[in-house]
Formats: C-alpha cells, sequence, structure tokens
C-alpha cells in the first residue's frame, strides 16, 4: 500500500518536474546541428534588425533579437513596432561552430556588430549582406558545441545557449580570403558546397572554411585540389591551411595575394590597406540621389574572336552590378552579358541606366535598360548608326549622343517621349570628333578637333547653333555645373606630348591653369563640386613601386589654391 501511495505521488508530480526541467513557454529546445523555421512573413523589404543584446544569466548565454519596420538611422524613415518576427530559417555548422539565422525581408540592420564579439558562448557576429534576392544572413559564431532554445516574443527573437563542454580536439582546415566571391556565388560550385564563412580572430576579418580533416595531410591534399579550381576563376587567389582548437578562429592571411586587399601609398602615413568594395568590379556611376552604386564585374575571361587595331584581342565578358550605398547590398541587375562596359549613366530620375559596350570591331553600342521592368533596348539598331562614342542624358527622358558611323559622327537626339520609330533625331549637321558629351542647364557641350586644333563646343540643341566655349582635348563638369575641369594638350621642352591642366568657371568664362606639361591618366570632381581629384606620374615611381600619384586641386573663386598630393598608387584610374 506504501509503494502504491508514492507511485500516485510521483505520478502527480510528473507534470510539475517536467516544467520545471523545460525551457521558457514558449521556448522550443534544440539539439546542435538540427534545423529549424520560425516567423511570420511579410509584404515588403523593410524589416529593420534594430539591436542584438548578448547577456550572461549564470551558465547560459542568452541572445536577443529585436525587429522594427524602417529605419530612422540609414533610411531617414519613420520605424514601427512590429507584433511577429520576420520568417527565419536556422541552421548549424560544423567546428568551427556557427549558429546561422537566414532571415527574409531584411531591409536595415541598424545594430552595431563590433561590440558583439566575446560575450560568453559568443566569439563573434558577422551578417551575409545577400546578393540578389537570397535572404540576409546572420552568423552567431561560437567558442564550443552549444544546445539551445529559441523563442518569439513579440518583436523579439530569443536564442538561449548552454555550453555542452565537449572538447572534440584539433583539426586541420583549409581557408581562403573568398567571402565577397561567396556571397556574389561568384565561386566555382565545389567550392561553393564544401566551404562556409567564418570570422577570423581578429573579430573584423570574413573567410570561407572547409570542414576539419583529421591530419595535415589530408587537409593538404583537399587544398591543392580546391586551390586548382579557385585559381582557374580567380588568378592570384590563395588557399591556406591551419590547425584549430575547438571554437578557435583562423587568423586573417593574405600573403602573396595579389587582389585580397588594395594598398597605397598615403603621403606622411606609408602604406594603407584598402578593402575590396566589389571583388572583380569596376566603378561606372551612382543613381542621381546616390542610393544605388554600378558597378561591371569580370564574368568570363577571353573570349577570343574580333580584331583590335589589326591584332587579335581577347574580351573580357562583363555583368552589371548593383550596390545599395548604405547597407552594401549588391544585386545583379540583368543576366545578360556585355563586351567591355565603357560609360554608364542613370536617367535624372533614376528609372533607366544608358551605357556603351565596346564590341570585338571596336564599334560602340548604347544599350538602354529600364530598372523597373527590366527591358533591355539596343539604340543603335533604332536609328543611331553602327557606333556611339559618347551620350548623355538631357531633360525629359531625352539622350543626346555622338553616334553615325565611325569616320561621320555627329550630334544625334534619341527621344523616348516619341512613339518607337521617331525617337531618333539630328541635333546638329556638321560631323563631329568627340568623345565626351555633357548636357548642362539646356547645353550640350562637347569636344572635337578642327584644323588640327582641340576645342571644346558648345551648343544649343534649339537653335542648332554651336560655338566655342574653350580650348582643350578633354573636360569634365563639375555636378553642380559651376566648374570645368580641362586637359589641353602641350608639348614639354623636350619635345614630348603632355597635357597642361586648367579650370574654367562656366558662369565668369575665367580660366585658371593650375598644371602644365604633365601627363594625367584619369581625373574626377568630388560628389561636393569642392575638389578635383585626379592621377599623375609619381617623381620617384622606380623607387616606392607606385607610379601613380593622386593629388586634390580645390578651385576657389577667393584666392589660389595649391595642389594637394594625397597618396601614390598602382592603378590608371579613379
Amino acid at each position: 500500500m506504501k509503494k502504491l501511495t508514492l507511485a500516485i505521488i510521483a505520478l502527480l508530480l510528473l507534470p510539475l518536474l517536467l516544467v520545471s526541467c523545460s525551457p521558457a513557454a514558449g521556448s522550443v529546445m534544440i539539439s546542435y546541428g538540427q534545423a529549424y523555421s520560425g516567423g511570420e512573413p511579410e509584404e515588403k523589404n523593410n524589416v529593420n534588425i534594430k539591436d542584438i543584446s548578448i547577456s550572461q544569466q549564470e551558465d547560459d548565454t542568452v541572445v536577443t533579437l529585436y525587429f522594427v519596420y524602417g529605419s530612422r538611422v540609414y533610411a531617414d524613415e519613420d520605424e514601427a513596432k512590429m507584433t511577429n518576427v520576420p520568417q527565419y530559417a536556422l541552421r548549424c555548422l560544423e567546428s568551427p561552430y556557427r549558429i546561422v539565422l537566414d532571415i527574409e525581408n531584411i531591409g536595415y540592420w541598424d545594430y552595431e556588430e563590433h561590440s558583439l564579439a566575446g560575450a560568453g558562448l559568443i566569439s563573434g557576429v558577422f551578417r551575409q549582406i545577400p546578393a540578389e534576392n537570397r535572404p540576409f544572413s546572420l552568423y552567431l559564431q561560437l567558442n564550443q558545441k552549444a544546445g539551445f532554445s529559441i523563442k518569439e516574443d513579440a518583436d523579439k527573437l530569443i536564442l538561449t545557449l548552454k555550453g555542452e563542454g565537449v572538447d572534440e580536439g584539433e583539426k586541420y582546415y583549409v581557408y581562403a580570403n573568398c567571402f565577397d566571391e561567396y556571397v556574389d556565388g561568384d565561386l566555382p560550385r565545389d567550392i561553393l558546397d564544401d566551404f562556409t564563412p567564418v570570422l577570423c580572430d581578429d573579430f573584423s576579418s570574413t573567410v570561407i572554411i572547409s570542414r576539419g580533416f583529421g591530419s595535415e595531410d589530408e587537409a593538404n591534399a583537399y587544398k591543392d585540389t580546391a586551390e586548382k579550381l579557385l585559381t582557374g576563376t580567380h588568378p592570384g587567389k590563395k588557399m591556406y591551411v591551419a590547425k584549430l582548437a575547438e571554437g578557435q578562429a583562423p587568423a586573417y592571411n593574405d600573403t602573396g595575394e595579389e587582389s585580397a586587399k588594395k594598398v597605397i601609398e598615403m603621403i606622411g602615413r606609408g602604406p594603407t590597406s584598402l578593402p575590396v568594395l566589389m571583388t572583380d568590379g569596376r566603378y561606372l556611376c551612382s543613381t542621381p540621389d546616390g542610393k544605388l552604386m554600378l558597378f561591371a564585374r569580370s564574368i568570363q575571361s577571353e573570349i577570343s574572336g574580333g580584331t583590335q587595331s589589326g591584332d587579335n584581342a581577347d574580351f573580357t565578358m562583363e555583368a552589371l552590378w548593383t550596390m545599395d550605398s548604405t547597407s552594401g547590398k549588391k544585386a545583379r541587375i540583368t543576366d545578360m552579358e556585355f563586351y567591355p562596359v565603357m560609360d554608364a549613366e542613370f536617367s535624372p530620375d533614376g528609372s533607366k541606366l544608358a551605357f556603351t559596350t565596346q564590341q570585338e570591331d571596336n564599334a560602340m553600342v548604347l544599350g538602354l535598360y529600364d530598372m523597373t521592368t527590366g527591358d533591355l533596348r539596343e539604340l543603335n539598331e533604332e536609328g543611331l548608326g553602327s557606333t556611339v562614342v559618347g551620350f548623355a542624358w538631357g531633360s525629359g527622358n531625352i539622350i543626346y549622343c555622338m553616334s553615325g558611323e565611325e569616320d561621320a559622327l555627329q550630334p544625334m537626339k534619341y527621344d523616348l517621349n516619341m512613339p518607337e520609330g521617331e525617337r531618333v533625331s539630328s541635333v546638329e549637321e556638321q560631323q563631329a570628333a568627340a568623345t565626351e558629351i555633357v548636357f548642362l542647364n539646356g547645353d550640350l557641350y562637347f569636344n572635337d578637333a578642327v584644323d588640327t586644333k582641340d576645342r571644346i563646343y558648345r551648343l544649343r540643341p534649339d537653335t542648332f547653333k554651336r560655338e566655342e566655349f574653350a580650348e582643350g582635348a578633354d573636360f569634365k563638369i563639375s555636378p553642380d555645373g559651376k566648374w570645368m575641369a580641362i586637359q589641353e594638350s602641350a608639348v614639354t621642352p623636350e619635345g614630348e606630348e603632355c597635357y597642361n591642366f586648367k579650370i574654367k568657371d562656366i558662369g565668369l568664362g575665367s580660366e585658371t591653369v593650375f598644371l602644365e606639361n604633365a601627363n594625367i591618366y584619369d581625373y574626377c570632381w568630388s560628389a561636393d563640386s569642392s575638389t578635383l581629384y585626379f592621377l599623375r606620374d609619381a617623381s620617384n615611381a622606380e623607387q616606392s613601386g607606385y607610379p601613380m600619384l593622386l593629388c586634390s586641386y580645390a578651385p576657389k573663386t577667393d584666392e589660389i589654391p595649391e595642389i594637394q598630393e594625397i597618396a601614390k598608387l598602382k592603378a590608371e584610374e579613379i
């Protein structure tokens, strides 16, 4: 009878015992390695990870994600409270242990990542900004294997981690400095399948890493195979082998790599490493509001075929990608592949993109891409002729260009407001050899060589009359329309061809020559029009190993400014 009574008491207490041993109400217990999904789908991509907190509660590490709609920090957008967490999927990666949250509809992240390293079981936090339409991925890197529970509490997602205290010993890993390429899917398929992102021990650099190997020989054999695949598509990249204890992160390594980081020689500060903004990317332009940057990215090398200047030419195919200037989110805007993109410009409202590509026969094709509909047109076929060497957006959806046949170019107009078949008309019947064309305050500015003398002309499209504006072979107008930077052909005392560099006040007409007898490789204006940046020969190129000198010049009306030397670098383009 006594045993029966004790059994009955035990049965009555069992529910209470189970509750006291289970996680908090509403939590789901997850073993490491188990996948889980939850949250609610959202209609708009404006969810913001407002904050992330990490706290220690006895032996448990608690990670809390806070969500809101909108962001006052990055988008000047009103924030609104959420009543649920967005849809997410959770997955776990093997040592180095990482919990990954793939979260849908994330448009902003206001949390400060650098403040989250070294808290409890969390050795670091990093994110994978989605390319194209993939979800935002948040990585919680652990210093040991852990079981955990997950709970949705209105606008919060809460993970409570408890370490397992099992040391699986040291293993050998293969890793590479290819995080950006991994995010963009720009790696051989075998590497994308076998490697995953991991935070380095500096808690700032991110690389990709393989599974663990039991011996160094196994890891080196795998490295040799994987590195051959990698260098086949990304020459200059390398792979490395590291022996890591459980929970240990690899050390960042770029020894012998050409493309891991860009190094310039800052005047007065010495060599300085710069992060790569877009791997294999070349900046083209930005939308008028500055929110999107456009890049051409190499996607295929050495496509042979045509002839260039009498020699066999190898062309690199390119894709067009955008990057959000605030979030860093990258997206390919069309699946089309192009021959080298030479110039690009968004329409004044940012809805359309015009760009020229250089074909194998050296002809230039003007393309027009609709950012809303995805429609792509080749405007040469609509009456502009076989080549377009320069173009500029006018007002009211009009493109002005210098087009025609290679030896017979003239200013033309493509008017999107007209019916198809009636959009092309000439602006001036006189031929021109312009390579630069700019629309400003209703006027067209372009360069042309007349009687062997390089000149810059101003043409009013409504009167079809051109007038000489300045002497010069090339020019760039500041964004505010106040200044024109001009390269004027010159000859050194030794008889070598060179340039004089001058600034013209477009409103007043005054000119200031600020650099004589120089070789200028490229130049551009700052976004606020206050400063002109340009590249010229460095005086001690052989000793320093940096042949280019980056300089600045800030034109002012009240004083004669000096040229400022900023850095020495190896590129010939800015």
